[in-house]
């Protein structure tokens, strides 16, 4: 390696590879070489010669190529023989030291990359490379000790020391990654000698990558996962830790190291870290063994270090790496000793991790790694303590302010990468909900209010949004708390059921009511904030400069704008590559849709548990001689009447929340979905509309049916629909069928719809066909038959959703439909009821049992002569009602009249009924169960 000459080197640059890189591309310049790999073979330098300067050069180009062109044809073309080269020098005794840390560098590079193939290829030499690892490592940090001990004062022997660390260094890193990465039970032929090497080197080495190396191995739940042979490590190494621990202990005690405690640089301090890297070993080896040994063996020691880490920690910053590993040393400790953390510990510990959760942090991009890795520390510490329940109720006294304070951070927080915040915003939402769950063991009076202040915070925050990441993560929230809400309402219903039904009623429709205007304000923002962003993010991926306008302050609730077409300029709140190019965010936009599509889902069938009471009355016209059942209906009416009362508060702000969407925004969001090429998000916004179309009032939506309708059908038959898209607009279609029954809205789609259905059936009838036929000509090939089997699993689970849909669909034009379109032919309703038969039971989509069950027993009622006439049709209804009754007894409760008409009908027929369910091709248990329900419904009386 040249600069001017050899001797403009001193000994400790080989091991800066920086400086190294630099001095390549200096003499590239003055070569004027542009490719380095032609560089390479100009230099004429060889792995074989014999002397150390000709190695290293050779390695430290080819270092260089690998490091900024790993690309490069011919570096790649010739990895395999360069590695053989490598493993043939690192086994080479007595091999330069210089040489030595370049090759155990260029190799744990690889070792850490995503490059399977070239890892693998150095994997291959496991054992060459284990083997020169420990043997190294031995033999350096011997060296390093014995220059300690004969003169501490020689520059020389200093300078050596500084080498043989950096070399140990080496040795430590690529050692850990090639635990980490290569199968455990290699690993595990190695587990003595690592041991062996680990207390040969421990008392002479201050490293703090090598005292990674024994957290790395204890952290293996693979290789040192008996807790009893455990015994004889722990025995072995932790006196030694803890030794070393306590001189550090000693020295702090003494106040003869207290220039760094207050010093912000303090974390620079290799030194001092490498006291903490201990700390961190020991809490690994005390986890590996049982409770019992640390108690009896080192429990004064355990408590005392806990305390000492306790109270230095409080005094460390934010960007301090030391806090990490110290929390979460912590966190492990208190696990092994025999008392539970005094409430001073846990007083002092929430104080100082209220501080690195909710402190006002100034981040770049030096720094943000340190900050982000310990607030996540401090929140996974948080959520370790609340989630024991050794330790959950000395939380207590810190719950609604650990709250507030997570909610907030986690509205505010603004690292210069969103990428950054993702796992932090995740993490803390989790700790929010194990929060809540200790309200509702506590019985907290203050929850509900609590929720309701969240709810607020995340509306005014997120109509000012301009990262898409953080409005899916509010949205997220807020779906996650609006569940938690109704969890609320429903264990106060549970609670004040026997004695207070009045009051628990009214307090129900309180909940309903206080969030209805909340809703309706989050879903019109972020329904726009989310518009906003997919056309910012459109005009950014065209190259087109998004401008916002500097008069809306941050806290305006002001929507964005955009436009401008200039090409240039970054917005430090949106991801950026580097070199400097737009990151596409389209996944957090359709995150976000997601989320405010399950926001939909949450309000429009929370009440839906109490709504089926209203079924009795369907079929009154198909009474036959009904006089004698009016009494148990009036009854059953009678019973359930508080119930439907409070249905209707709730259905009546749901559908204040519906109709008002409805109002703003629903020729928008037909538009979208019409328009947009993106199928998550047209699938999401099908689901709003099918969410819109179930629930409103009908106010203001009829005039758009035949335009809704329109779409759901063109998107149905388009060739880009999946299976999720189809289910999504067949479920649409039929809602609308069921909304229509007393117009004749449906009637110009009616033959359409069901063609469209009929099609997709035969469609997948076809493909199922075809699977099975693959599948069985691919039963000898059993390398590839689980991952085929499994992906075709995931298909027809999909393709089963569809035709669930579809057939429940049909179902509802059979019994809204048919009756209002007289020119349907009994050949084309027939066809429709076979169809519908055909494809009981419905197996998938278990939500749509309820609707499922109302059809067949219209059927049963309606067509009575075809049902009895036909024992296919007649069995497979009747294991339909019992799948229903299996899901869910209780909507038999309301269906009394109907059950008491088919009984009617079903009177003079009971043998034939039942003869027709032993012979049928039913398992014998279903036969069973079958004559059981059809005797207990419609026979008992």
């Amino acid at each position: 390696m040249q600069r001017n000459n050899n001797d403009n080197f001193k000994d400790e640059d080989y091991f800066n590879l920086n400086l190294m890189f630099d001095n390549i591309e200096d003499s590239m310049k003055k070569s004027n070489i542009k490719d380095p790999w032609q560089y390479f073979l100009s230099r004429n330098v060889s792995y074989d010669s014999l002397n150390w300067k000709d190695k290293y050069s050779w390695l430290m180009i080819l270092y260089y190529i690998s490091d900024i062109d790993d690309k490069n044809n011919q570096f790649n073309n010739n990895f395999n023989s360069i590695i053989k080269v490598i493993i043939s020098i690192i086994k080479t005794i007595d091999q330069n030291s210089k040489v030595l840390y370049v090759s155990f560098n260029f190799l744990n590079e690889f070792i850490l990359s995503d490059d399977i193939e070239k890892k693998e290829e150095i994997i291959k030499y496991n054992d060459d490379i284990f083997n020169s690892l420990l043997f190294n490592l031995k033999k350096y940090s011997d060296e390093y000790f014995n220059n300690n001990n004969n003169n501490n004062n020689n520059n020389n022997n200093n300078n050596n020391n500084n080498n043989n660390s950096k070399v140990c260094d080496s040795i430590c890193d690529l050692l850990i990654s090639f635990i980490e990465n290569i199968n455990p039970i290699i690993v595990k032929q190695y587990k003595e000698t690592i041991i062996s090497t680990i207390l040969n080197s421990i008392h002479k080495i201050h490293s703090p990558n090598f005292i990674q190396i024994i957290s790395t191995i204890f952290n293996l739940p693979d290789i040192f996962n008996d807790k009893l042979n455990n015994i004889n490590y722990y025995n072995n190494i932790i006196p030694i830790l803890l030794n070393i621990f306590n001189d550090y202990y000693t020295i702090i005690n003494n106040n003869k190291k207290n220039k760094y405690i207050e010093n912000e640089e303090f974390y620079e301090e290799e030194k001092d870290y490498y006291y903490f890297k201990i700390l961190e070993a020991i809490s690994f080896l005390v986890i590996s063994v049982e409770k019992n040994i640390v108690i009896q063996s080192f429990n004064n020691e355990i408590k005392r270090l806990i305390e000492f880490t306790l109270n230095l920690l409080t005094k460390f910053n934010i960007y301090d790496k030391r806090i990490g590993i110290s929390l979460k040393s912590l966190i492990r400790l208190i696990q092994c000793i025999d008392s539970l953390p005094s409430q001073q510990f846990i007083q002092l510990l929430m104080s100082k991790l209220f501080f690195i959760i909710n402190d006002n942090y100034s981040f770049n991009s030096y720094l943000d790694n340190i900050i982000i890795e310990n607030i996540i520390t401090a929140i996974d510490i948080v959520s370790t303590l609340i989630n024991d329940s050794n330790t959950s109720n000395l939380i207590i006294p810190y719950i609604e302010k650990l709250y507030r304070v997570l909610i907030e951070s986690t509205i505010n927080f603004n690292p210069t990468s969103s990428r950054c915040g993702t796992n932090i915003e995740s993490k803390a939402i989790r700790l929010c909900l194990s929060i809540i769950n200790i309200y509702f063991k506590n019985q907290s009076t203050n929850l509900k209010q609590i929720i309701l202040e969240s709810f607020q915070f995340i509306i005014n925050s997120i109509g000012v949004d301009r990262k898409p990441i953080s409005v899916s993560i509010k949205l997220e929230v807020f779906s996650e708390l609006l569940q938690l809400l109704l969890q609320l309402e429903y264990h106060l219903k549970q609670q004040q059921q026997q004695q207070q039904q009045q009051q628990q009623q009214q307090q129900q429709q309180d909940i309903i009511k206080d969030i209805t205007e909340l809703i309706i304000n989050l879903l019109s923002k972020s329904f726009s904030t989310l518009q906003q962003l997919e056309k910012n993010n459109k005009d950014r991926l065209k190259g087109i400069k998004v401008i916002y306008d500097n008069n809306v302050s941050n806290d305006s609730g002001d929507e964005l704008s955009s436009g401008g077409s200039s090409i240039g300029g970054i917005d430090n709140d949106i991801d950026y590559n580097e070199n400097g190019e737009y990151i596409n965010q389209i996944e957090h936009i359709e995150d976000g849709y997601n989320e405010l599509s399950n926001i939909f889902q949450i309000i429009c069938y929370s009440s839906n548990n109490n709504n089926n009471n209203n079924n009795n009355n369907n079929n009154n016209n198909n009474n036959n001689n009904n006089n004698n059942n009016n009494n148990n209906n009036n009854n059953n009416n009678n019973n359930n009447n508080n119930n439907n009362n409070n249905t209707d508060e709730n259905n009546n702000s749901k559908t204040k929340i519906v109709d008002r969407f409805i109002k703003d925004y629903l020729v928008t969001i037909l538009n979208l979905i019409k328009k947009t090429t993106n199928l998550e998000i047209k699938l999401n916004m099908i689901c709003v509309l099918d969410y819109l179309l179930e629930n409103n009032s009908n106010v203001g939506v009829f005039r758009n049916y035949s335009k809704i309708i329109e779409l759901l059908i063109d998107i149905f038959n388009s060739s880009f629909s999946t299976p999720s898209i189809i289910q999504a607009t067949s479920y649409g279609i039929g809602v609308i069928a069921k909304k229509s029954t007393k117009t004749l809205l449906f009637k110009p789609f009616l033959i359409k719809s069901f063609q469209q259905f009929k099609n997709y059936l035969l469609f997948i009838n076809n493909n199922n066909n075809n699977n099975n036929n693959n599948n069985n000509n691919n039963n000898n090939n059993n390398n590839n038959n689980s991952n085929n089997l499994n992906n075709l699993n995931n298909l027809n689970r999909n393709f089963g959703d569809a035709k669930d849909n579809i057939i429940s669909s049909i179902g509802k034009i059979i019994k809204f439909q048919i009756n209002n379109d007289y020119e349907i032919t009994k050949d084309i309703e027939n066809e429709m009821i076979d169809i519908f038969i055909n494809g009981l039971p419905i197996l998938n989509d278990l939500g749509e049992l309820n609707s499922i069950l109302e059809v067949t027993l219209f059927i049963i009622l309606n067509y009575s002569n075809l049902i009895l006439n036909n024992q296919f049709y007649l069995v497979k209804l009747l294991e339909t009602i019992l799948i229903c009754y299996d899901n869910d007894s209780n909507q038999f409760l309301s269906l009394t009249l109907i059950i008491d008409n088919i009984s009617i009908l079903f009177k003079p027929f009971k043998q034939q009924i039942l003869n027709s369910i032993t012979s049928f091709n039913l398992q014998l248990k279903n036969i069973q169960n079958l004559t059981i329900l059809v005797n207990n419904l419609f026979f008992k009386k």
